[in-house]
């Protein structure tokens, strides 16, 4: 192999892809690397030319065609390379195939992609030399029936890509110390990508790290090179982009600009709607590195910034446009599906599509398409709740607010509901501002009449009225009803509902009105709807004593908030069941449900539910004696008022309470234990004190089948006290037929088998 070939600068990484790479050797006589400018190929095909000297008898000879202007002329440059003197020129190839016809070669042909007539060449020699195999880098494929290709990728970020940085930034500057996150930062804006790499540790000399970050996302021409013995192409990641602009069509030059408004993967449906993409366009900026595809496309970070440059203010304004428009399509048809037994699949498409739907919302917003955003806010209001995604919500909501004030409008009306409702989520917001901009929202929506919008959300403003909300909520609920809209029609039952309860103080009219409500929503396959009148009734049954029922109500939240992902959900779910199992007095299944919601809360890094969940276990240390504990676990909560706005006079009065029950110096050292200790800490402890294999067994807490009536409690209560049939019939004035039917019914009803279950199991479930 020619030996000056190889670049003095060290080969970091890549061992898979050099074993990959070998193997195909072994199978196919043309290879392609291919990948975009700046990628690597270069030196990753003369570090496999070095790793596969030994395949090749005859040796291996490297060709650079970068200065080769004409396809004709890559004989020449081959012939060059060979070492082939005393050429005829009207014979030059005969002679190169003769040279080749019994050697076993191979030939390293580089920088190809704008020498793609030359294939037939290629081609030719590999079908008139038997013994010659070809590697050629290129960023575009020749599209050859023979070739073999391999997709040249950047570098993995958090390994060879580090390392990459690290050993280009110590030449520069010997007493460089790496910020390893901010290296990995940069290495995974510019995607892996070795010259961008190379080119942004040179700025270590002047610059920090953090620096180099602000100044990539800021400007693509600061990834450039002042040293001298560097390619004119490899000078900065302009040169290499200018270099494939420049072959490609006008007509693919148009959809390029326009694909750079995707900021990350996208359709090919997308790019059709958006940039006027053919299938054809796409499959040839694959096949010239400049597309990536893997069931879906995308455009290397640093490539869109250039290409979006060259858009011109129409240009830009008309694809985006494109863009907003198609996302706000795809958010109509989810829209339908989240009210549908088709939630959790509209969920999974709006998630793989949630960066453009962002990008696409901002651009309304900031455009002020007021007809597309009312069309968008059902539907993002739906997914944010339902993905738990809450404080995402809230700004993103926020910044609409912003762009409309302070000019009154329906619009801005329902704007402010929103952000009102998700506020209430925040964990760091003072519990006062959620109440605030509800009550702006509600004398909004009560100036423009606002009816028939957001029934989900408009619960939140109902309360803040001044009429108690009963006129919107039946406006609206009859605005639904005229256009047979289900869903609707089931949301304003369940806003009746908490008005009944909450300002008439009529439970058995709410009750009625929230089954009502599950009934709708579960008749259009809406479980998820359903959840928040069980939610709600299982509380009233909580307080009315009703723990069975409740725990029934609860159970039947949990399955539908697992499937549609709604963490958030399912973690206050679990630890109503656990406060039901407290109240029940069954300590064991209450930790179990602590545990499992501390869980969850801890994975969907929800510190409002890690700190409900903390409050539980304190109770529960609480009620079994151990006050110690539950005073180290209220600890930290407590004078911290900045962030924890919501639990800080629970907290004092509890902690009051335990000061009581404890000597001075028991208090004290338990308090200071716990102000030692962040929340997490303690979370942490909690799970670890009660994983998996340290819960007790009996950890399940079955619900009844059906309620007992008065006089199967009466039987059961006589059964507990140890009374035989006989007995119970003497006292009850009935036959013992009788007392044996109520009894088959109390079995049934209690899932036992005998007296002594029926006892216990209605103890369990303080029946009794």
């Amino acid at each position: 192999m020619n030996a000056d070939s190889l670049h003095l600068s060290s080969f970091i990484g890549r061992q898979v892809e050099r074993a990959a790479i070998r193997d195909l050797l072994l199978q196919t006589r043309l290879l392609t690397l291919a990948g975009p400018g700046g990628i690597g190929k270069t030196r990753l095909a003369l570090q496999i030319a070095v790793d596969c000297e030994d395949l090749f008898s005859d040796g291996i000879v490297f060709v650079p065609l970068q200065t080769v202007n004409e396809a004709s002329f890559v004989v020449f440059a081959l012939s060059n390379a060979l070492g082939i003197t005393s050429i005829d020129k009207s014979d030059a190839y005969s002679q190169l195939l003769d040279y080749l016809q019994n050697r076993h070669m191979l030939l390293v042909l580089d920088n190809v992609e704008h020498l793609l007539d030359a294939g037939w060449i290629m081609a030719d020699i590999l079908e008139k030399t038997p013994h010659t195999n070809i590697m050629i880098t290129s960023r575009e494929v020749l599209n050859l029936r023979e070739e073999q290709i391999y997709h040249v990728q950047g570098l993995p970020v958090d390994d060879d890509a580090v390392q990459l940085f690290t050993a280009r930034a110590r030449q520069v500057r010997l007493d460089f110390i790496p910020d390893e996150a901010d290296i990995r930062d940069i290495c995974r804006i510019l995607d892996g990508v070795p010259l961008a790499i190379e080119l942004a540790a040179t700025w270590v000399k002047v610059l920090t790290t953090g620096e180099i970050i602000a100044e990539i996302r800021r400007n693509l021409d600061f990834l450039s090179t002042p040293l001298k013995n560097v390619p004119e192409r490899h000078r900065s990641m302009r040169a290499v982009f200018n270099h494939s602009w420049e072959l490609l069509p006008d007509t693919e030059r148009d959809v390029l600009k326009r694909l750079s408004v995707f900021g990350s993967s996208f359709t090919r449906q997308a790019a059709e709607s958006v940039a006027g993409a053919s299938l054809a366009s796409l499959a040839s900026l694959v096949d010239k590195s400049l597309l990536r595809v893997d069931g879906r496309y995308s455009i290397h970070e640093l490539l869109r910034q250039y290409a979006g440059e060259l858009l011109d203010d129409t240009e830009r304004y008309q694809t985006q446009h494109q863009h907003a428009a198609y996302y706000h399509a795809l958010l109509c048809r989810m829209g339908a599906r989240l009210k549908s037994a088709e939630q959790a699949a509209a969920l999974k498409e709006i998630e793989v599509e949630l960066d453009h739907i962002r990008s696409a919302w901002e651009w309304m917003v900031n455009q002020r398409h007021e007809d597309m955003i009312w069309d968008c806010l059902e539907p993002l209001g739906l997914y944010y709740q339902m993905r738990s995604r809450l404080m995402e919500g809230y700004e993103l909501f926020t910044r609409a607010v912003r762009q409309f004030e302070p000019e009154e409008s329906p619009l801005l009306a329902v704007l402010l509901l929103l952000q009102g409702w998700y506020a209430q989520f925040a964990e760091t917001l003072r519990p006062e501002l959620s109440i605030e901009i509800v009550r702006r929202a509600a004398r909004l929506i009560q100036r423009f009449n606002i009816t028939g919008v957001l029934p989900m959300h408009m619960g939140e403003m109902v309360f803040q009225c001044d009429d108690g909300g009963f006129a919107i909520v039946q406006q609206s609920y009859d605005y639904f009803r005229e256009r047979n809209n289900q869903w609707g029609m089931a949301w304003c039952l369940h806003n009746l509902a908490h008005l009944k309860s909450h300002y008439e103080g009529d439970d058995t009219q709410a009750k009625k009105l929230f089954e009502e409500a599950i009934t709708a929503f579960e008749a259009i396959g809406d479980r998820w709807g359903a959840t928040w009148s069980h939610g709600a009734l299982g509380l009233m049954l909580e307080e009315e004593g009703d723990l069975a029922a409740a725990f029934e109500h609860y159970r039947q939240r949990l399955e539908p908030c697992n499937i549609v992902g709604d963490l958030a959900g399912t973690a206050w779910t679990l630890q109503q069941i656990a406060q039901v199992a407290m109240e029940m007095g069954n300590d064991d299944v209450a930790r179990h449900y602590c545990y499992q919601s501390l869980q969850v809360a801890m994975d969907v890094s929800s510190m409002k539910s890690v700190d409900e969940s903390i409050f539980r276990f304190a109770r529960l240390h609480e009620m079994t004696g151990n006050y110690d504990r539950a005073v180290e676990l209220l600890a930290p909560f407590h004078q911290n008022n900045l962030k924890f706005y919501y639990v800080q006079q629970q907290v004092d009065t509890w902690l009051s309470n335990l000061r009581t029950r404890m000597t001075p110096d028991q208090y004290d050292t338990a308090y200071q234990l716990g102000r030692a200790k962040s929340l997490e800490q303690l979370a942490r402890e909690l799970l670890d004190e009660l994983s998996e294999d340290k819960l007790p067994a009996a950890t399940v807490l079955q619900p009844l089948v059906e309620s007992l009536s008065d006089r199967e409690l009466e039987v059961l209560e006589l059964v507990a006290n140890g009374l035989s049939n006989q007995e119970i019939a003497a006292q009850l004035v009935v036959s013992v037929g009788t007392v044996k039917k109520h009894l088959n019914n109390i079995f049934g009803k209690l899932n036992v088998s005998n007296r002594t279950q029926a006892a216990a199991r209605a103890r369990d479930l303080s029946l009794l």
